[in-house]
């Protein structure tokens, strides 16, 4: 980590990575924020790191003037849940744009998706309890078995505002859109 930090040619400054002993990666930690305090505010920053070591180290980030330019969350879907201690630690960096990664976003829990979406974009969303009245409760309404029509009808309205508001925030692609993409191989 010092011969990057400390090197006149490196205009930005270079990704590091949290590996090692605890001394190492406490080295690495005073790296990083000797690094950040050098930089301008222009300049990005990147870390990368498991979520164990997010839970020890995001405080490092809290600090005044400390942030991000990206935050990455590979695999989110470990984050779904509304008080987890991931989610808290993911939450708490300051940061100028977040992006999460899953294949599994949602496992038919519009909690859990309201929970990642206010994740990535805090605050962005309708607050949860909002978002559960209008959107979770007509939408589990209507999927029961023999509900009313005037029930289906409001799950109806309830999917469509949902498609709306996660419109902006998810790139989904099945199977058969990357296939479309793929040529077709000559034999």
């Amino acid at each position: 980590v010092d011969k990057f930090v400390s090197a006149p040619h490196v205009e930005t400054p270079l990704p590091i990575t949290f590996v090692g002993t605890g001394a190492q990666r406490t080295t690495a930690l005073r790296a990083l924020r000797a690094l950040s305090h050098a930089a301008s505010k222009s300049q990005p920053r990147a870390v990368v790191m498991s979520y164990t070591q997010l839970l020890i180290h995001h405080a490092s980030f809290c600090t005044s003037g400390n942030h991000v330019d990206l935050l990455v969350a590979d695999e989110a879907h470990t984050m779904k849940g509304e008080h987890t201690a991931t989610k808290r630690a993911f939450a708490s960096i300051p940061a100028r744009a977040r992006a999460l990664l899953s294949a599994t976003v949602v496992q038919n829990d519009w909690e859990e998706l309201h929970s990642l979406a206010d994740l990535a974009v805090p605050g962005g969303w309708m607050p949860r309890e909002h978002f559960t009245c209008t959107i979770g409760d007509p939408l589990r309404a209507a999927a029961v078995k023999g509900a009313p029509h005037g029930v289906r009808m409001c799950g109806a309205l309830a999917r469509a505002r949902l498609h709306a508001l996660k419109a902006p925030l998810m790139l989904r692609r099945t199977t058969s859109d990357v296939h479309a993409g793929v040529p077709t191989p000559h034999v």
